[in-house]
Formats: structure tokens, sequence, C-alpha cells
């Protein structure tokens, strides 16, 4: 079923959509640095340098491997943690719908153990990312098309014991710098807590593993895009 845009847009094909850029530079997407990069002053971003895309699915699955960096677990608790970890992963690229919602979709996975344990604290910080990354990309994103190509972007977040976040370090790149400003720029407004639980710091602080993706959702007949925006967190 094909439900009809309410507004007076010039019709054009969602095959020749372009690719989003951000409204202030309408550079082109491009791909980027996955070397981490430490961000102490969170005004400002480094300028990300070239990498060549993959293919979209096996770069959201590939992506769960970087949770195996470290060493394998043993215990039977901490394999079904990361097989949940991977889960989430591998099924975030689904099929484009056609139609879809009046609004973005999205969702949250707390990524591991000590996330669960701590499901307030986490899903707080979860929904409030989420809902500054689905306003963003309504003044953004400009309702163009995505490249089918994007990664998640992993960072590592860092907040004080009264719950101001303090430092964010990128892992990983999406291969689309509005994306990566989008995702960095939710952190920075949805990553902060009243009264966090002491139980979740770890060496006085609280450190957290986000991740994220922005992916095409549906679109009209007009050609105009909707989104679907993923998050995942894990405690540290």
């Amino acid at each position: 079923m094909v439900i009809l845009a309410g507004c007076a847009m010039t019709a054009k094909p969602a095959t020749k959509a372009s690719f989003a850029t951000e409204a202030s530079d309408r550079e082109a997407p491009r791909a980027l640095s996955t070397q981490p990069q430490v961000i102490s002053n969170l005004t400002q971003l480094a300028e990300p340098s070239a990498r060549p895309p993959a293919n979209a699915q096996n770069l959201l699955v590939g992506a769960a491997g970087l949770h195996d960096s470290a060493s394998k677990p043993n215990d039977p608790q901490s394999l079904a943690d990361r097989n949940l970890e991977h889960l989430y992963l591998s099924q975030q690229h689904g099929n484009l719908v056609h139609g879809g919602e009046g609004a973005g979709a999205g969702d949250r996975t707390l990524l591991n153990a000590k996330a669960r344990e701590f499901p307030e604290f986490s899903y707080a910080l979860l929904n409030q990312t989420l809902s500054a990354a689905q306003e963003l990309e309504t003044k953004r994103l400009a309702q163009q098309k995505l490249p089918d190509e994007i990664k998640p972007l992993i960072v590592i977040a860092t907040m004080m014991p009264d719950g101001q976040l303090t430092d964010l370090a990128v892992e990983q790149h999406t291969g689309v710098g509005t994306i990566d400003r989008i995702l960095i720029d939710a952190c920075k407004k949805g990553l902060w807590a009243r009264n966090p639980p002491k139980g979740a710091m770890a060496d006085g602080v609280y450190r957290m593993r986000f991740e994220g993706v922005i992916n095409n959702y549906s679109y009209d007949v007009e050609g105009n895009y909707r989104y679907v925006t993923h998050l995942g967190l894990a405690l540290m």
C-alpha cells in the first residue's frame, strides 16, 4: 500500500534521490577513518580521512566483530551476552518499506549484562540520545536518501560521578560525515544523568560503549525518505 505525502513538492523518483548532506555545507557523503580518535573538546571533531566502503550487510555484521577484540569469555553468561550483541547488530539492516510510518522509527538495545543490571539508567541514556538523534535527522537530512552502506558509529563515552559527559572517543565512523555528526551531537545531548547509580561506575567514573546507525526506512511517491535509528549501549 502506498501512502501519499501531504506536501506539494515536485515529484521525483526515489531511485534518483540524492544522498543526504548537511544543509550548511552540502558536502557529498564520503568514507571516513576508523582509527580511534579521542575528543577532549566536545565542540570540535577532527576531519576524518578517506576509506573505501564495503558491502552494507557485511559492515553491520562486521561491526559485531569489534566486540571480539578482547579475549573470548569462558563462562556461559558472558557468551550469551556476546551472542545477543552479535544478533542485535546483524539484524539491523532490513528491507526498505514503501510508505512507512508518519514519524521516524527507532530502537534501543542494552548490549551487555552490566547495562541490563542497571536498566533504568541505561534506557534513560538511550531514550534521551534517540530523541536527540531523531530531532537532528529531521533538521539535517531533509528527507533525502542515505547511502546503503553505512557502518555503526562506535564511541566510548565517559561521564563523571555527577552524571556529566566529559569525553567521547570515536572507535569507528559510519562512513558518512553527516550521520557521524548527527549521532555524536545526539550523544552530547543525550548522555547525561541525574543521580546515576554508583554501582554502575568503573574506576570512579561511568564509561560506556555507544553504538548507533541511521538507515533509510521508508519513502513516499515524491521520493521523500524517513529513517530508522538503531542505538545500543554497553556499560563498561
